[in-house]
């Protein structure tokens, strides 16, 4: 039997928070999503990953100050995962796939470190 492993993605850049979502409009909303989605893939496809059927989601999200309440990135960390699922690392993003979905709390960024987002998945290769 194999042994579950953990691969992880991060995309260098702040991710956007529900409220700021709310603020704009759908136009706006599709291009952050695209430019997430899209990221998540192209990370993905240089990393060349396994793939796997089942996997527990942990979600970490650096920042400047002032940080987002946790959870807030939520819409970044669906682009993201949407765009692990293009990339064929995941069939598909829903509860028969994604067992576990865990958002850490924001943490800010230190002197000299990028805002980012980091997408962490364990699971079991196919």
């Amino acid at each position: 039997m194999k042994e579950p492993i953990q691969v992880s993605f991060t995309f260098e850049a702040r991710p956007w928070t529900l409220n700021a979502e709310r603020a704009g409009n759908r136009f706006k909303r599709a291009d952050m999503v695209k430019q997430w989605r899209e990221a998540f893939h192209w990370i993905a496809k240089a990393q060349k990953p396994p793939a796997f059927d089942t996997v527990s989601v942990v979600v970490e999200v650096v920042m400047k100050k002032p940080l987002a309440d946790t959870g807030n990135a939520y819409g970044s960390v669906k682009a993201a995962i949407d765009g692990l699922v293009d990339a064929g690392v995941l069939p598909d993003d829903g509860p028969e796939v994604i067992r576990v979905l865990c958002m850490k709390a924001p943490t800010p960024a230190v002197k000299g470190q990028r805002e980012s987002l980091t997408v962490t998945l364990i699971g079991v290769p196919r």
